[in-house]
């Protein structure tokens, strides 16, 4: 519960929006410019004509002297009257508390700020007690923020500008304290103290409901308006920043002079490196999304000793990000007093093994640019690649972390070191010695979240060079893409690589703006996966999913039907999420279908059945079975399920014989199935999200057997067979509770043998048209087949290799002979099978 308290009917920033109603900005402006300009005319007109006077040039230059004094001293008191007036408003312009909110917590107290004020002053929101908020209309339409937000959304300027005008002439009705709850409540909502105009326009979209419907059918949803207003009130807000000129944190970029004149010259180490200068134009949302880490390495930093640090992490995952953060907070002046004037530097390893062809001459350089790092005493010395930077040293016969141990235990120096995980756990963590100086700080990729405030910012940079504007809900796409399919490398590095070519896609189509669908056709065509929800001829096909698998699979029908819905479910976009496309676990004897289920499964889903990998699982039993799929840290070996997935990412994983796996092969798949990714044994992330997952086994095979043998329905055993393996404690509930369908195949009959036969033949008949000859199958010939080749342990899966044994070689033994050729029609007697 909370109890909002309005403190003040009369806000100090009220102030200066009176100003701007008598005065406006603009105007006060133009007055200065022009006060300021006649002020100046009439100072130069004087000294030229007190020149000419004393030149004794004559009266009139005398009289006017006085003139030009008078006009000098007029326009420099308005002009001086006008800079005041504007020091006023920018003073009385900061955001000032007007409200508390008691909550159990304690009381929270919200600020208002100009814009947000402009709003409640037009709405007298806080001196009557009841306001038609349709008022806000007004405001905002007029105001940059809505300018941007128009973009952002990708909407007509024209069109929401005549809505909204339209707007201003409805009646919202509001009482001022639900006014004022509502205000706080979405302040809170959006993670701030302040109440702007960004507030303002939500609680419009939240009360007038003309307007969600007018961006409903826009495909703009509250959560999108909220982030594009977001991102719009950002770009305005560092707009407006640079004109305060005088705050302190823009005069703490204009740098010093004659900071450096305190500290020693590096003439050599400035061949061999180069300074991390910051880009005061770059927005610090990068660091935004490292701010743990650029606050644990400052700390390091301001050691008295060993103030060296190794930042691992991927590459992409911000390193240099949290570097160049580093180095502007240095040149503004809002670090540590430890790290005031610093200069960070970039070591060039590659070029100090490259001119060093000896050891000594190795050891000589390195120890000459510490020491005179050490000498200037305002160095931190970043150095990238250090596992190659070592083993080149090696290579020479030199130590170089012997001879780096002297100074990176002293405090004369600081050294960051940047490694990924493999290079850190590979090389640098096994050398005692050199982690006996560091310590060490993990730069984990940034949440989604954070990766899309990265991405908003980077997109400002890339439009003005496509000349697409990058909307809300395209940069919000691209960050979820890229999180589901782009499974090779980290965020933002990824998300950034995916807008890039999104935002190339939709210049080459001469679109205007970059939406969501862009970045999917990018997503569909470098990743050959679908994405848009079918429609069409897929559309058809997923609804005719049935008839389709029956023409490969015989009866089955639970099992088929089962597959089919959870298909047609994922394909709608109704799928979980973080999960698999979809898992199955298949039970049931042997060649009773389930392998081809898999098969027919993949080449309808995926469009081939070469996107199906097969896993024999009795490979993966004992404590050895997960490092066999993980990988194995000690030998360096990739795992062999990581490495399929990274290879191929979207396709149809199947693991036969699933009872045989290890109880910790059994843990994995827990997770695979639960959040659709695992990591590996190096601590590399493997997406499964993108895979349809088949889980194959015997278990149970004897009990449905008996079931079936005593004319039980099959479709009627499945809770049976179930329980039966949950009691034998073949899957524990965990697993089986998590897959989408759990399957029963059951055993076929002499009928629905025989058209498993018939497929057989008809796929051989297939192949022989392809050679212009006939083949025509016979109902007695498929009796035959099953015949030859059904077992009732191993099921219908013999009978393929009697088609081969006895079928084929008939028909190969007639080609040769020319009994059969081109045009030829035939059939087979079963007697054939028997005789040739």
């Amino acid at each position: 519960m909370s109890d909002i308290t309005l403190l003040t009917a009369s806000p100090p920033v009220y102030r200066a929006i009176r100003l701007e109603q008598v005065l406006p900005q603009k105007v006060r402006r133009v007055l200065l410019g022009t006060s300021a300009l006649l002020a100046l005319g009439a100072l130069w007109a004087f000294i030229i004509t007190l020149i000419l006077t004393r030149l004794n040039e004559g009266f009139l230059y005398a009289n006017n002297t006085q003139l030009f004094v008078g006009l000098s001293l007029f326009f420099g008191g308005c002009t001086l009257v006008f800079m005041l007036l504007d020091f006023y408003a920018r003073s009385v312009s900061r955001p000032s508390i007007f409200l508390s909110d008691a909550t159990q917590s304690g009381d929270v107290f919200y600020k208002l700020d100009r814009e947000g004020a402009r709003t409640l002053f037009r709405l007298k929101a806080l001196k009557k007690e009841s306001v038609n908020y349709a008022s806000a209309y007004a405001v905002f339409r007029k105001n940059s923020l809505a300018s941007h937000l128009i973009l952002r959304l990708g909407l007509d300027a024209h069109e929401f500008q005549e809505f909204a005008i339209n707007g201003e002439r409805r009646v919202l009705e509001i009482p001022r304290q639900k006014l004022l709850t509502y205000l706080a409540k979405i302040a809170r909502e959006m993670g701030s103290d302040m109440i702007s105009a960004k507030e303002c326009a939500v609680l419009l979209f939240d009360l007038d409901k003309e307007l969600e419907e007018f961006l409903f059918a826009r495909k703009v949803h509250r959560h999108e308006f909220i982030g594009a207003i977001s991102w719009a009130a950002r770009i305005v807000g560092r707009k407006s920043a640079h004109d305060q000129w005088w705050e302190k944190a823009v005069l703490g970029k204009i740098p010093g002079v004659g900071k450096d004149l305190g500290f020693g010259r590096t003439r050599t180490l400035d061949q061999y490196s180069h300074d991390l200068v910051p880009d005061f134009n770059d927005p610090s949302i990068h660091f935004m999304a490292h701010k743990k880490e650029m606050v644990a390495l400052e700390e390091i930093l301001t050691r008295s000793s060993e103030a060296n640090v190794v930042l691992v992490g991927e590459p992409g995952a911000g390193m240099h990000a949290i570097l160049k953060e580093l180095s502007r907070e240095i040149h503004k002046g809002t670090v540590s007093p430890a790290l005031e004037h610093k200069r960070m530097i970039m070591l060039d390893t590659a070029a100090i093994t490259a001119s060093a062809k000896t050891k000594g001459k190795f050891e000589e350089l390195l120890i000459n640019l510490l020491n005179e790092a050490s000498r200037a005493g305002n160095i931190v010395l970043v150095i990238e690649d250090v596992p190659t930077f070592l083993g080149s040293s090696q290579s020479l016969g030199a130590d170089s972390t012997s001879l780096m141990e002297p100074y990176l235990s002293g405090s004369a120096i600081q050294v960051i070191v940047l490694s990924d995980i493999d290079s850190f756990n590979r090389v640098i963590l096994p050398n005692t010695k050199l982690m006996k100086q560091f310590e060490k700080l993990e730069v984990a990729e940034p949440s989604l979240d954070k990766t899309l405030l990265i991405l908003e910012d980077v997109a400002e940079g890339l439009e003005v060079h496509s000349n697409v504007i990058a909307t809300y809900q395209g940069v919000s796409a691209v960050v979820d893409l890229s999180d589901r399919y782009v499974t090779q490398g980290v965020f933002p590095e990824k998300a950034v690589d995916l807008l890039e070519d999104a935002l190339v896609s939709a210049t080459s189509s001469g679109k205007k703006f970059l939406m969501p669908e862009d970045a999917e056709a990018v997503v569909e065509r470098e990743y050959h996966v679908p994405i848009a929800n079918a429609g069409g001829e897929e559309s058809q096909k997923l609804l005719h999913f049935e008839e389709i698998m029956h023409e490969r699979i015989v009866n089955q029908n639970e099992a088929i039907h089962a597959v089919a819905n959870a298909l047609r479910k994922a394909r709608s976009g109704l799928h979980a999420g973080n999960r698999p496309i979809a898992s199955f676990l298949f039970l049931g004897p042997t060649g009773v279908g389930k392998t081809e289920t898999a098969k027919v499964v993949s080449e309808l889903y995926f469009g081939s059945v070469e996107s199906m990998t097969r896993f024999d699982m009795s490979e993966f039993r004992g404590s050895e079975g997960a490092e066999k799929l993980l990988g194995s840290f000690t030998t360096r070996e990739p795992g062999v399920l990581a490495n399929k997935l990274r290879e191929k990412p979207f396709g149809l994983l199947l693991f036969d014989e699933f009872e045989k796996s290890s109880h910790e092969v059994i843990n994995l798949f827990l997770q695979i199935l639960e959040e659709g990714f695992f990591t590996d044994s190096f601590g590399k992330k493997v997406s499964a999200r993108e895979t349809i997952l088949i889980a194959t086994s015997n278990a149970g095979s004897n009990l449905i057997w008996d079931l079936v043998q005593k004319g039980r329905d099959p479709a009627s055993v499945q809770k049976e067979v179930i329980d039966h393996i949950r009691s034998e404690d073949i899957f524990s509930p965990e697993l089986l509770n998590r897959f989408d369908a759990i399957v029963v195949y059951h055993p076929l009959n002499k009928e629905q043998l025989t058209q498993v036969a018939r497929l057989i033949l008809n796929e051989l008949a297939a192949h022989l048209k392809e050679k212009d000859i006939t083949f025509e199958v016979t109902d007695e010939l498929a009796a035959k087949v099953v015949e030859l080749g059904y077992d009732p342990v191993m099921g219908a899966r013999p009978m393929r290799r009697a088609v081969s044994d006895r079928v084929e070689q008939v028909i190969a033994r007639r080609i040769l002979e020319g009994k059969l050729e081109r045009g030829s029609v035939f059939t087979l007697h079963p007697n054939d099978l028997t005789t040739e």
